[in-house]
């Protein structure tokens, strides 16, 4: 592999385009990383995106949930269990459907017919990786930053603001 890529002869492509985030949720979380000394040069495809950024507000959340009237389309995602059992049972106070999973328990087709419910979908960062909302909601504070894992908490963060495609709130 490495004769070939060194072979003036050999055409390369750059596999740098991010086809999932819209170009300020990509900015946001750039940033993130960034503080770390990792450099993500890749380019986003899409325009726009909305970041929200500040304290957590249930009433908040709950208004931008009800605004998309698709509450399919939502994932909070949290760093421990205590949060998100917490935010499951405030958002039924709200009347909200949500749901949780685990993505190492599920086959894809049980994966795509758990995306395709029309309930938001509260999991951990790590439950969500690999996979992308058009809405996400971040909350808390890293736990890993907390106990002084910096570099692992940043690398955490951009994983979590990378899985929003229209829509990352980052509630701390």
């Amino acid at each position: 592999m490495l004769d070939l890529a060194n072979d003036p002869g050999t055409k390369q492509y750059s596999l740098n385009e991010n086809y999932r985030n819209g170009s300020n949720i990509l900015a946001r979380a750039k940033k993130e990383i960034k503080k770390i000394g990792v450099l993500d040069d890749s380019i986003p495809m899409n325009r726009g995106g909305c970041v929200y950024e500040g304290p957590f507000n249930i009433d908040t959340l709950v208004d931008w949930i009800q605004n998309t009237g698709k509450w399919g389309e939502w994932a909070i995602l949290c760093y421990t269990n205590k949060e998100k059992d917490y935010l499951r049972e405030l958002l039924g106070d709200y009347d909200i459907e949500t749901m949780t999973f685990n993505l190492r328990r599920k086959t894809k087709k049980q994966l795509d017919e758990l995306m395709q419910t029309n309930k938001v979908k509260v999991i951990t960062v790590w439950g969500a990786k690999g996979l992308g909302f058009p809405h996400v909601a971040v909350y808390g504070c890293n736990w890993l930053t907390r106990q002084g894992k910096h570099k692992e908490g940043c690398r955490v963060d951009y994983v979590a603001y990378t899985r929003a495609m229209d829509t990352l709130m980052i509630f701390t």
